[in-house]
C-alpha cells in the first residue's frame, strides 16, 4: 500500500472514531434528557393523581356528611314521636294507677 492510501484510512479511522464518540455523546444526552423528562412526568402524574384523589375524598366526605344528616334528622324526629307517645302513656299510666288507689280507698 501506498503511505497517500495508509495516510488517508488512518485519516478515515480517525474520523470514524470522532464520529463514533460524537454519537455516544448524543445517546448519552438523549438519556438523560429522557430520564430528566420521564422524573418530571412522573412528579406532575403522581400530583394529578393526588389532586383528583383529595376531590374524590371531599366529594365523598361531603356526601357522607349530607347522609348523616339526614340520618341524625330522621332518628330525632323518630325520638320526639317516641318521647310524645311515652308521655301519652304515662298520663294514661298515671290516671289508671290513681284510678286504682282511689278505688281500693273507698272500699
Amino acid at each position: 500500500m501506498s503511505k497517500d492510501a495508509i495516510l488517508r484510512i488512518k485519516e478515515a479511522e480517525a474520523e470514524a472514531e470522532r464520529i463514533r464518540a460524537d454519537a455516544a455523546e448524543a445517546a448519552k444526552e438523549k438519556v438523560r434528557r429522557a430520564e430528566a423528562d420521564g422524573k418530571l412526568l412522573c412528579a406532575k402524574t403522581e400530583a394529578d393523581a393526588i389532586k383528583v384523589n383529595r376531590e374524590k375524598i371531599a366529594l365523598a366526605e361531603e356526601k357522607i356528611g349530607k347522609a348523616m344528616d339526614e340520618k341524625r334528622e330522621a332518628a330525632e324526629k323518630n325520638a320526639l314521636s317516641a318521647i310524645s307517645a311515652a308521655e301519652l302513656n304515662m298520663r294514661d299510666a298515671v290516671k289508671l294507677i290513681v284510678g286504682e288507689v282511689m278505688d281500693q280507698c273507698q272500699y
